[in-house]
């Protein structure tokens, strides 16, 4: 059960009044304008037809209007869809529990787990939805290829917990596969061969590099980037007239005297020559290998001082992490998912019943926008490796 509606549904009654109090015991009459989704109200409309005095109901989307309790009609007792009128089920609201079952007797337990179901010493807690987290909105932008909302949930093959597990999560799995969550950790480069343990959830790492700001004395990481300068002062001092060195105004000057003050070209070609020694000097590696025990762990070294920076790849499902500007293409991707779910079942359907819609061709489309989707990842993810220089 991954719904508070359908945790409700395999509930006691006792359990389901506990729910309500626990929520704060509130209240729907037909003077009532708003209603908030997620939550239960005990039915005030002593001049009611049906069974809707008392009744628990279930909101099931924040609605702001009256709504006519008087004139409410019990549809589908077994699945609690109510009507107000011209025998429309209304998607509002949905009763759990009929007004001739509802227990005055009962009072409030302090201890009582709000949509949980007891049994014995155990307690059942409503579960989260694999290990996908979205958002109502964007689960009916995945799913709306099927037509919703005009066709309802209820109406569907598939559960909304088998559409997230079967469609949602491996379309989630494709996205990330390209565009992985990263989380970046840094270390001081000691220029031995370090090892460090894989930060939780990481399952990979993307790229790192090697920076070599403040490299030397108390200066050792990258608390500051200007810091570099006066890092790079302490080698070659400020201006002319440092010893065995070159200054910052490009002069510099030895035993044998001050040559070519205020020359800039000398100190670029002094950085040039640095840079390249750098580069040459330079050796830099880092790979991750794997305990008997599972646990990941990356070993790395550096002939270079400095910091390095361990871009890893994060495990997530979370929707919410995926980037603003691929939300298009992965709200397609979802929905080439979703419809090749649903192409699946509904093409075992007998083909010569009169009247049988063929979808074929939804599987054909479904497949067309995967390929086109990823065929676009491809073309914007960039390689990425280990930098060098950065003097």
């Amino acid at each position: 059960m991954s719904t508070k509606l359908e945790m409700l549904f395999a509930s006691s009654v006792q359990d389901i009044i506990q729910t309500w109090f626990s929520l704060g015991g509130l209240e729907a009459t037909p003077a009532s304008k708003v209603y908030t989704k997620g939550m239960l109200y005990r039915v005030v409309a002593p001049d009611a037809k049906e069974k809707i005095d008392n009744a628990l109901v279930f909101c099931n989307e924040d609605y702001i209007g009256k709504l006519d309790w008087n004139s409410a009609v019990i549809m589908n007792p077994a699945h609690g869809e109510l009507s107000f009128g011209n025998t429309i089920i209304s998607p509002i609201v949905t009763m759990v529990l009929s007004g001739d079952m509802f227990d005055d007797t009962i009072v409030p337990d302090d201890n009582f787990i709000p949509f949980s179901i007891t049994d014995g010493e155990s307690v059942y807690t409503l579960k989260n939805v694999g290990d996908v987290i979205i958002s109502d909105s964007d689960y009916q932008q995945c799913i709306k290829c099927l037509g919703a909302p005009f066709v309802q949930e209820d109406e569907l093959e598939y559960s909304k917990e088998e559409i997230i597990n079967l469609a949602i999560k491996p379309a989630l799995e494709m996205y990330f596969k390209w565009f992985p969550k990263v989380e970046v950790h840094t270390y001081p480069a000691t220029g031995a061969l370090q090892e460090v343990d894989f930060p939780k959830d990481a399952y990979d790492i993307v790229r790192a590099d090697v920076q070599q700001m403040g490299s030397s004395g108390p200066f050792n990481g990258p608390q500051n980037v200007l810091l570099r300068y006066w890092d790079e002062s302490l080698y070659g001092g400020f201006g002319a007239g440092s010893y065995y060195g070159y200054g910052m105004t490009g002069s510099y000057s030895s035993t044998m005297g001050l040559s070519g003050a205020n020359a800039t070209g000398n100190l670029l070609a002094a950085r040039a020559v640095a840079q390249g020694l750098t580069n040459y000097m330079t050796r830099v590696h880092i790979d991750r290998y794997q305990r008997p025990d599972g646990t990941w762990y990356a070993q790395f070294y550096s002939s270079k001082g400095g910091t390095v920076e361990i871009y890893y790849a994060m495990r997530t499902y979370d929707f919410n992490n995926v980037e603003f500007a691929r939300r298009p293409e992965v709200l397609k991707l979802c929905g080439a998912f979703v419809k090749e779910l649903f192409a699946n079942v509904r093409r075992q359907i007998k083909s010569d019943i009169p009247g049988a819609v063929d979808y074929s061709g939804w599987l054909t489309e479904a497949q067309t926008e995967k390929k086109e989707v990823e065929d676009d990842f491809k073309q914007l993810v960039k390689a990425s490796s280990c930098m060098r220089g950065s003097l």
